[in-house]
């Protein structure tokens, strides 16, 4: 069971929102309103039971085990309200509409927030300077709209290689009695270039690594880092294998990638060969990240950094095909691979054009569909990782 979540986004709710929702789940709740906000108390539950309650119609679900919450420093106006037990998917109570009339324009504790990206499009900084703390007082901070809480010692706080976009940040006495508004603050995606193009030298796979796509996009990625590699080194010291059929292609390669019979692996296999190679490098640190589920024009504005991106799509961009299952002997997993699973090197994009640079292991530098290319890389489960150097990023776009 996760921890007590706290505080999200508070958005007000209108009366058109109230609705029953039947269900075998159902627990009852009262609220206490006033000028300081609101205190939902929820009945018809024991102490281990884990609740969720709701204050802005169902959007967002805080989860508690203390049989309520306090949702203290709220501004002004209707709150729609209601409650369940954690992992429900219906309150089946109505929602009920509670108004707050909140007397204090001043908060007890102020914030001033900076965002910015760092040079990793899919990343970004945090600074908060925090007003009317302390140095007796207990502080407790959020950044995801109160799922998490960490401890504030001073009233400066940074928070490093957080994903972009849209963060609600809020700090509390320890004991909840004092609060700041909770604020939404951007760090927000930088647009797109119109046209990249990295020159990142192609190498092609065969005729030693016939099945060696994956292990010879990361040489491609390597090299370009100015560290020279071959890829039958990386592929006969460094890739955890196994034999076909025994255990998950997500954990290791599955098969000898200098086998024909063999199968392939997926990202976080080639993120894990990354650092056993990498991390030896004297004098230099590498981040190395693990793109899965990324979206595509999020690799798109990697490149634009001028960084390639190892990209896991199809041969040829032919439609994935499944009919080889079998279980992880270890873990239990079943797993299904995906015919034609290709990887290959992603070094930049034509918007004008619709298209993508890919250096192709099996055919070199290529370019492809830009929709054609996204659709394979969604079919492949989003699978992708980036190298950048730490202290600086290697750009010959």
């Amino acid at each position: 069971m996760k921890i007590l979540s706290r505080i999200s986004a508070i958005l007000f709710c209108s009366a058109a929102m109230i609705s029953v929702c039947p269900s075998a789940d159902a627990i009852g709740f009262t609220v206490k309103s006033g000028e300081k906000g609101l205190s939902v108390i929820v009945t018809d539950t024991v102490p281990s039971d884990e609740v969720e309650i709701s204050i802005d119609g169902g959007r967002t679900y805080f989860r508690s085990r203390y049989n309520g919450m306090d949702f203290p420093s709220l501004p002004s106006g209707d709150y729609c309200i209601s409650a369940r037990y954690a992992g429900a998917k219906d309150t089946g109570l109505p929602f009920k509409n509670y108004h707050v009339n909140s007397r204090h324009e001043h908060y007890p504790i102020a914030l001033n927030v900076t965002t910015y990206m760092t040079a990793f499009p899919t990343k970004g900084k945090i600074d908060i300077a925090v007003s009317g703390f302390t140095a007796s007082g207990t502080y407790l901070i959020t950044i995801d709209g109160g799922k998490t809480f960490h401890p504030l010692s001073s009233n400066r706080i940074s928070f490093d290689n957080v994903t972009v976009g849209e963060h609600m940040v809020m700090v509390t006495t320890a004991d909840r009695t004092a609060a700041s508004p909770l604020m939404r603050v951007l760090i927000p995606k930088p647009p797109l270039k119109k046209y990249t193009k990295i020159d990142a030298e192609p190498v092609l796979q065969n005729p030693e690594l016939p099945t060696g796509c994956e292990v010879t996009s990361l040489t491609m990625a390597v090299n370009f880092l100015g560290i020279g590699v071959n890829k039958t080194t990386l592929a006969d010291h460094y890739l955890e294998k196994s034999k076909v059929h025994t255990v998950s292609f997500r954990r290791k390669f599955a098969g000898d990638p200098r086998n024909t019979w063999s199968y392939g692996c997926f990202a976080p296999v080639i993120a894990e060969c990354s650092h056993k190679f990498l991390d030896n490098i004297p004098g230099r640190k590498f981040e190395i990240t693990d793109l899965t589920g990324a979206e595509f024009e999020d690799l798109l504005r990697i490149t634009d950094t001028g960084t390639p991106v190892i990209v896991w799509g199809t041969m040829y961009m032919k439609a994935p095909v499944y009919t080889k299952t079998w279980k992880d002997a270890e873990t239990g997993e079943e797993v299904t691979w995906p015919g034609y699973e290709h990887c290959m090197l992603l070094t930049g994009h034509d918007e004008e054009r619709g298209t993508v640079f890919v250096n192709d292991p099996l055919i070199g530098q290529v370019t492809y569909d830009r929709k054609l290319f996204e659709k394979r890389y969604i079919q492949l489960e989003q699978q992708a990782v980036a190298i950048t150097e730490i202290g600086g990023v290697r750009s010959r776009s």
